[in-house]
């Protein structure tokens, strides 16, 4: 078990190891590495004229070495130390923030090791922090606070933003918090919420296994389906086409039935109606021969009256001559009236038996042209009968047929285009039962602690939010008789009111993550005249009693050591810092006013080779910071761009500009300030002092700047990396 690993005492770890109150200091200042005033010599004023000093960088180191944290925090802090440069991590989301404030959070949370941040106003500190812990949520982030109330506001920023975050309790917090918000946030609530949500997940498991089981069983029955379906329609298409090839032979058959060549109930109806037909022509034979019989005896029987009559077989009268009435003949024994009456009776009975014998010769031969075409619409109905119920067949076969097939295509539908086997369902089956059984008893043995809970939420808890007396109470830090180590460790530990923090704090709670951000008030509290002026004046160290020198709390020791800011304030004065001194260099400065503008201090020191080097210039009070970076500019060549977020570029009216739009929305309410950098550019300042930042660099195409060029230029001048540590963020 190394050093690094959180083996903390939790007696060691206490809420009182932080102050329980803050002296609330006036004045925003900012911690300086350079703590010892520089000399004043005894040099004339210098002219104007100072040759560009060439751009350096201190070589990067690598993370801190393994070990102790006690021994990488004296390697971090050395005097010598060359600290790694890093660049700023961007922030999510469009809270509300001031640019020293995004700043400050984006350095901190991009910071490999350490960083530290002059806060003193609450407010700021919660936005910055809140920052921090959102930016690096991917890892575990750990936030400390000696006031609850405190952490309490910074767990609901984190869950309106929605950071899963955990309110760790000391012993002595009430869990039922004041806001709602923090309560479902602690321990014991997440724990509980877990447990429900574990539940559900169990029940859900359960019921997705029998969903499983479901859809196997339906598989199966669908296979089952789709082969009876199979079968049916190749049933089906072969009755259709026997159906089919029927009807053709349907004209055929009834012909064949009808001649009698087959013996069919309609064979049988055929000749009955043909038999009846003979038996009526039969009829009318026999009474047209009856007829003609009797028409012979009346045409004898007029013939003969006739004669009698005297009258000649075409029916003529003719009476009787003289000579046959001399010769003698006898009187007819009739009276010829008698004779004429009865042969006229006989003729009539003659016509009408012709007549008889006509209607029946007409009957007759009606009768037999009737009987070939009613034997042909009998033949032709019953084609028609038979052809229609065949019609009727082929439609309700093709109907069952039609809707087999979509029956077919919804079930091959269901089992999808790569459906599996029965053999490979039946296999799937018996899994499906095994997973379902196992659900069912992972739910019967549903049984948990609040230790195993938050330790089930330990890869989504990405905040944990509380006080030092929380990490030897709550549930999220303790840990089972089995378990080898405090749960969790954290990526980057965030400590709020770090003037209260000790070093021996720190180097406990420094165990607990891999990198650290301490931020709070990080002035010496007995700087009066820092407190007086409310400024950033950290030249001189705190005066304690009896004029002595004040010890230096243990994070404002670390801010002065790790600040590598270009500028800062001193007193009232701004200054830039072209080289990092170390602190005991400090008193070797030499300070001289330059003789044209003595308002101006540069300071020097004396390098190896015994010659002086410029390593800082001050400006006086009355000067802006943008005044300042064009004389450093304009005199020594120093281009010191400071922009926030990403760089956008747009071209109009013949310029090429690039700008950060963070800066812009940031500072719409300030005045702007643009400073002439070199023929055709030209940079945007807005802000103040150490709030100042740029806003835009604009290139004139007039004066031969392409986008290429400006691009490249951009290149060469911006660098976002910084190795400091430190950020100081004053009041809004």
């Amino acid at each position: 078990m190394t050093d690094r690993e959180p083996t903390v005492p939790a007696d060691l770890l206490r809420p009182q190891n932080f102050r329980s109150q803050i002296d609330l200091l006036v004045g925003d200042l900012s911690p300086n590495a350079n703590a010892e005033p520089a000399q004043r010599g005894d040099f004339p004023p210098m002219s104007l004229t100072l040759a560009p000093r060439p751009p350096s960088r201190a070589s990067t180191t690598d993370t801190p070495p393994a070990g102790s944290v006690r021994a990488w925090l004296s390697q971090i802090t050395s005097a010598t130390a060359n600290l790694a440069h890093f660049a700023p991590l961007s922030l999510p989301g469009t809270l509300a923030r001031n640019l020293a404030e995004a700043e400050a959070a984006s350095r901190a949370a991009g910071c490999p090791d350490l960083f530290v941040i002059h806060a003193p106003e609450q407010t700021a500190r919660e936005r910055i922090i809140t920052d921090i812990a959102w930016a690096s949520c991917s890892k575990r982030v750990l936030v400390l606070s000696p006031d609850p109330t405190f952490a309490d506001r910074i767990v609901e920023r984190l869950i309106k933003i929605n950071v899963l975050t955990v309110r760790a309790l000391a012993e002595d917090e009430n869990p039922v918090r004041s806001s709602a918000v923090v309560t479902k946030a602690t321990s014991t609530t997440l724990a509980s919420t877990q447990f429900d949500r574990l539940k559900n997940e169990m029940a859900a498991s359960v019921a997705m296994a029998r969903e499983q089981l479901n859809a196997v069983e339906t598989a199966l029955s669908t296979h089952a389906q789709v082969d009876l379906l199979t079968d049916r329609c190749e049933e089906l298409v072969r009755e259709i086409a026997a159906t089919k090839s029927h009807r053709e032979v349907v004209e055929i058959q009834v012909q064949l039935e009808a001649s009698g060549s087959e013996t069919t109930s309609f064979t049988h109806f055929v000749k009955q109606r043909k038999t009846e037909n003979q038996e009526r022509v039969d009829d009318l034979t026999q009474k047209r021969a009856t007829t003609l019989d009797l028409h012979k005896e009346k045409e004898a029987q007029v013939a003969d009256l006739r004669k009698r009559a005297g009258k000649p077989a075409d029916g003529t009268a003719k009476k009787s001559g003289f000579i046959a009435r001399l010769l003698g003949r006898a009187k007819p024994t009739q009276q010829p009236s008698e004779l004429d009456k009865q042969l006229q009776e006989s003729e009539h009975e003659l016509n009408e038996v012709a007549a008889t014998i006509s209607s029946l010769q007409q009957d007759l031969q009606t009768a037999s042209a009737r009987l070939s075409e009613e034997t042909e619409k009998m033949i032709q109905a019953e084609i028609s009968i038979r052809r229609a119920e065949v019609d009727s067949k082929l439609s309700l076969l093709t109907s069952e047929l039609n809707a087999r097939k979509t029956e077919f295509e919804a079930a091959t539908h269901r089992l999808g285009p790569n459906p599996l086997s029965q053999q490979e369902l039946a296999i799937a089956r018996k899994d499906a039962e095994k997973e379902l059984d196992s659900a069912q008893q992972r739910v019967a043995a549903n049984q948990y602690s609040i230790h195993e809970l938050m330790k089930l939420l330990h890869a989504d808890l990405r905040v944990v939010v509380g006080t030092p007396g929380s990490l030897q109470a709550d549930p999220v830090f303790k840990h089972e008789p089995h378990d080898t180590h405090l749960l969790p460790p954290f990526e980057l530990i965030v400590l709020d009111r770090a003037e209260e923090l000790t070093e021996q704090d720190f180097l406990l709670l420094a165990k607990l993550g891999a990198r650290y951000v301490l931020v709070g008030n990080l002035v010496p509290p007995d700087d009066a005249h820092a407190r007086a002026r409310g400024n950033t004046s950290h030249h001189l160290p705190g005066i304690g009693r009896n004029g002595k020198a004040a010890e230096l709390r243990f994070a404002t020791r670390l801010a002065r050591q790790l600040d590598r800011e270009k500028w800062t304030i001193e007193t009232d004065r701004l200054v830039c810092r072209l080289q990092q001194i170390h602190a005991h260099d400090r008193r070797k400065l030499v300070c001289e006013p330059l003789l044209d503008r003595p308002e101006i201090e540069l300071r020097f020191i004396t390098n190896a080779e015994d010659e002086p080097v410029l390593v800082e210039v001050a400006f006086p009070p009355a000067l802006t910071i943008a005044a300042a970076k064009s004389f450093l500019y304009h005199q020594l060549g120093e281009v010191l761009l400071r922009p926030s977020g990403e760089v956008h570029w747009h071209s109009s009216e013949g310029m090429s500009t690039a700008c950060w739009a963070t800066v812009e929305q940031a500072s719409k309410t300030a005045e702007p300030i643009w400073i002439e950098l070199e023929p055709g550019v030209r940079e945007k300042v807005v802000g103040n002092g150490l709030s100042a930042f740029t806003a835009a660099v604009a290139f004139d195409a007039t004066r031969g700047w392409t986008l290429a060029k400006a691009e490249q230029w951009l290149n060469d001048h911006l660098n976002t990396e910084s190795s400091s540590r430190f950020a100081g963020v004053t009041r809004r």
